[in-house]
């Protein structure tokens, strides 16, 4: 998604474009949803794997995206370009 940005900015540079993607990066199920239901059930070593690494220490919840999404809607994120905004309960810092 960054490069088909970063491609879009420099091709369409004069015209403002906001493109945003707020989520977690690398496909990771930090939310749980009909596909990644396998991952929620707390007796499995996969879900505790999962949860030692975040350091949140919860999974997220799709309430947890709304205040990235305002952000991203607001006027506070006018001169952002090419960004990616990490909702993932600090995962990728561990």
């Amino acid at each position: 998604m960054k490069k088909v940005v970063s491609d879009a900015v420099e091709r369409f540079g004069e015209i403002s474009v906001l493109v945003t993607a707020a989520g977690f990066n690398h496909a990771l199920p930090i939310v749980e949803q009909e596909l990644s239901e396998w991952i929620f059930n707390p007796n499995s070593e996969v879900y505790k794997n999962f949860l030692r690494r975040i350091p949140a220490g919860r999974f997220g919840e799709p309430e947890d995206f709304v205040g990235p999404c305002i952000f991203l809607a607001s006027s506070g994120s006018d001169f952002m370009t090419v960004a990616n905004v990490a909702v993932e309960g600090g995962y990728w810092a561990n």
